[in-house]
């Protein structure tokens, strides 16, 4: 092989104590969106993304909202679906008060927040083409726990 790996590039400008891991994905049009956790060190955490084209710069992070630490335990990695197609970009995280919240952009456009559930922690986040999401967390039924999952069409 040979290849060299880059020198790393600072995404988040603000001295912001990172509460988790971040995650990340791409499009087939090389776009990569990135969302981590960060602490005021205050003790509030909040959700963080930022995209960067292909071949170009990472933008500015978005603070997608607050999160419910518990310790940290609910805020570790905010997990970030993209469709292939560049159509939808979706965040996921466990807001105060225990909502599964999620942060959607279509395409190039604006992140929008909106709460689509109450569930102690949202598990994955799927984007598919032609702008279909879907989230997927564990809920409580009051004794045991269960899969709950939600579809969206942002046709």
């Amino acid at each position: 092989m040979n290849g060299a790996w880059g020198s790393p590039v600072r995404i988040e400008p603000a001295d912001w104590y990172m509460a988790g891991q971040a995650s990340v994905a791409t499009d087939d049009a090389g776009y990569f969106t990135a969302s981590w956790v960060v602490d005021n060190s205050g003790g509030s955490m909040f959700i963080h993304t930022a995209t960067m084209p292909a071949g170009g710069a990472w933008g500015v992070p978005t603070n997608l909202g607050a999160c419910q630490p518990n310790g940290g335990s609910l805020c570790l990695t905010p997990p970030v679906g993209v469709a292939h197609d560049g159509s939808i970009a979706v965040v996921g995280w466990t807001a105060y008060g225990g909502s599964t919240n999620v942060a959607v952009r279509l395409g190039s456009g604006q992140w929008a927040t909106m709460a689509i559930g109450g569930a102690p922690k949202i598990a994955n986040i799927l984007a598919t083409n032609n702008a279909r999401a879907s989230a997927v967390w564990s809920a409580s039924n009051g004794v045991k726990y269960h899969v709950a999952i939600k579809q969206s069409d942002y046709q």
